[in-house]
């Protein structure tokens, strides 16, 4: 699991492994592909959103490095999703 948030990495590995799960957990996207080279990753839980390094650019870059294989990748993000009316206000003034 990558997220630029400690927090996040923490409590969600901390419960894969309470379920019985083996899981890892970083908070850089960088040296990614070499973990991955090294240990058998069935399941990535990735961040859309990283400060250095977007989710879907790492999942590209680990491609092209044929580091991905079987690798099946979930991308999430713990920011909120605006509401549709809500997204098409945004950036608008209020009188």
């Amino acid at each position: 699991m990558i997220d630029d948030s400690e927090l996040i990495v923490l409590t969600t590995v901390a419960l894969l492994q309470d379920a019985g799960y083996e899981a890892v957990g970083r908070t850089e996207a960088m040296g990614t592909s070499s973990a991955l080279l090294k240990e058998r990753i069935d399941l990535l839980l990735l961040d859309v959103e990283m400060p250095a390094l977007s989710g879907p650019k790492l999942v590209e870059l680990l491609s092209e490095r044929g580091a991905t294989g079987k690798l099946r990748v979930v991308l999430f993000s713990s920011r909120p999703q605006a509401a549709p009316a809500e997204r098409r206000d945004e950036g608008r003034r209020q009188p």
